[in-house]
């Protein structure tokens, strides 16, 4: 059953703009204006809250599976370096070779990088819905190779590259859905509440983090779990596709495919009961669009750098970018995909790595519900120096000398228990 239907389902969903072309009588709003009443705050009317709910939700499982990917990339390797657990005949290769189990985690981000650089080129040909569509399959893929991978009768190189190639998809479908979510959820969402629902979008990723944690921790003892790990991400990216499937495309992509009766049931999708100014920003977009075309003025990269380098553009997409960067180089998110390995490597029960994303969760969601009291500035300042202070903790730990938890447990003796070596026999 579908949410959305539009009566013009089975046209071209086309509305004639010419009249808007007359500039001497026409009453059609500016480029400015018309960016505004679409995606900036002001007065709307009012939303339908189940609308609302769904155009966040499906496209939020799409962070919710990048974040899940986090959590159990940390307990399957773990797993795959154990010949008690990981039920493959190459757990010597993966547990031997640090580079081997880097790869794993890393290759999983190349995979997005090529996904986002791909849905640079082509996203808005395909509009956001269908990116997120084909971001749920490439999940489903990646995980179910994943899965296929553990087989035990695969010898390593097999498994190992039915493994790598499992995450370098699965990575990709990242890439997609980081992309078409928040552009999604930004394009649809009510601007009462829009910049609530992209902001509970990191809630999302950080619940998937907590969710990868804890169903690794679950299947951490049985042999082969970690391929069950990776496969629970099946579910929510099957969901994902159906709800993607039957939500509307984005108005605002309609609006500049020229198909402004589509983009106006879109709207009503959420807003039943669609304000005019709403009606002239959508003819406005199409307008633009239509003229660009019939002057044969397709987007180009040398027209977007002009428009980035615009004073009032320019520092925020500096600073915007610079986040970004410095948040991953710091190593923050390498804490989170080692997580289990850096508590198992001090003998410490994996369920810390829950309560460490269960932290991280509540943290996440006080950010969200307090940014419009104290200011987004404030926020990151404050997020920054706990950062900070956390990772030079981290960094002097590790310079102390100690005996990790694998190597103490080869004493098997108190003869052979080298007490100086940080471990003494008990």
């Amino acid at each position: 059953m579908k949410y959305f239907s539009s009566d013009d389902e089975g046209k071209d969903g086309y509305e004639e703009i010419k009249p808007l072309m007359s500039t001497e009588n026409s009453s059609r709003v500016s480029s400015s204006t018309a960016h505004s009443s679409l995606f900036d705050d002001g007065e709307d009317g009012s939303y339908s809250p189940l609308s609302a709910f769904l155009i966040f939700f499906f496209p939020a499982l799409g962070g919710l599976l990048f974040g899940y990917d986090i959590g159990a990339t940390s307990a399957v390797l773990t797993q795959l370096t154990d010949s008690g657990t990981s039920g493959v005949s190459w757990t010597s290769t993966v547990s031997d070779s640090s580079l081997l189990q880097g790869f794993i985690t890393s290759i999983g981000m190349f995979g997005a990088l090529l996904g986002s650089l791909t849905c640079f080129k082509i996203a808005d040909d395909l509009g956001r819905r269908r990116t997120l569509i084909i971001a749920s399959i490439f999940f489903i893929i990646g995980s179910s190779i994943e899965y296929i991978s553990g087989h035990s009768s695969f010898s390593a190189s097999t498994g190992i590259s039915l493994l790598l190639l499992g995450r370098i998809v699965y990575g990709y479908a990242c890439g997609f859905a980081m992309h078409g979510a928040p552009a999604y959820i930004g394009e649809m969402a009510p601007p009462q509440i829009r910049g609530v629902l992209i902001s509970l979008k990191e809630v999302f990723i950080v619940l998937g983090m907590l969710l990868g944690y804890s169903i690794g921790y679950a299947f951490s003892y049985r042999v082969g779990g970690w391929r069950v790990t990776y496969f629970w991400a099946v579910a929510p990216a099957i969901i994902m596709l159906y709800g993607m499937w039957n939500l509307p495309y984005s108005a605002r992509w309609l609006a500049l495919q020229g198909r402004v009766s589509e983009a106006k049931d879109a709207m009503r999708f959420v807003i039943p009961e669609l304000p005019i100014a709403e009606v002239e920003a959508l003819r406005e977009l199409a307008l633009q669009s239509s003229m660009r075309r019939a002057e044969n003025r397709p987007e180009s990269l040398a027209e977007d750098w002009r428009r980035f380098r615009a004073p009032n553009i320019f520092p925020a997409l500096v600073a915007g970018i610079g986040l970004v960067i410095f948040q991953q180089i710091s190593g923050q998110p390498s804490v989170l995909y080692y997580a289990d390995s850096l508590f198992e490597d001090v003998g410490m029960d994996l369920s810390a790595s829950i309560l460490i994303a269960a932290w991280k969760l509540i943290a996440t969601s006080i950010a969200t519900v307090t940014v419009d009291k104290y200011g987004r500035k404030t926020l990151l300042m404050w997020g920054c120096s706990l950062m900070f202070v956390a990772l030079v903790i981290l960094t002097i730990a590790f310079m102390f000398p100690y005996t990790s938890a694998e190597t103490c447990n080869d004493y098997t003796s108190s003869d052979s228990c080298p007490s100086s070596d940080g471990c003494s026999w008990a």
